[in-house]
């Protein structure tokens, strides 16, 4: 599929002591960027998004992959799940090993490339989730156009009573 940008894959995960199967989000927002990251070994790039943004920046020496998934997530690109492991990943490398540094960089791509409106989104709609936990957003969604309507109809007989 050639409107595609990057195809991501579940992976499993593996060290001395256990095997895992990480099940990726069918669809990714950027907000799961926010402190989460695609594996790069289990993601099939288009390399016109290189020549679009560029090779990964050496100073992210952890992190790179993640600079690339956030500048096409802000960039509009498109993402597809392939929900199938596409890789076994050795969870005994350095950016598992030095999750705080990996952490870090992670953070600072947040700070340096995601617009601050996106950011502000990203506060208000968690906030509001938080409020309304026992909903979910698209019943909290259509719960808000009854409402509306309610009050529409409401207001409309009023008027007619007077």
């Amino acid at each position: 599929n050639t409107q595609i940008d990057i195809f991501y894959g579940n992976i499993i995960s593996v060290d001395e002591r256990l095997t895992h199967l990480y099940r990726l989000p069918e669809k990714v927002q950027i907000d799961f960027l926010k402190e989460n990251n695609l594996n790069h070994q289990a993601s099939l790039i288009k390399a016109t998004l290189f020549t679009q943004f560029g090779l990964y920046p050496e100073k992210y020496k952890l992190a790179a992959d993640h600079w690339l998934y956030l500048v096409s997530m802000v960039g509009d690109k498109i993402f597809k799940h392939i929900d199938q492991p596409l890789v076994i990943y050795d969870s005994t490398g350095l950016s598992v090993i030095n999750r705080a540094k990996y952490d870090s960089e992670m953070a600072e791509m947040w700070q340096t490339i995601v617009p601050e409106y996106v950011k502000e989104f990203i506060r208000t709609h968690t906030r509001l989730e938080s409020e309304f936990s026992d909903l979910a957003f698209e019943t909290k969604k259509r719960f808000v156009k009854l409402a509306i309507k309610l009050h529409h109809h409401i207001y409309s007989f009023k008027k007619k009573i007077k």
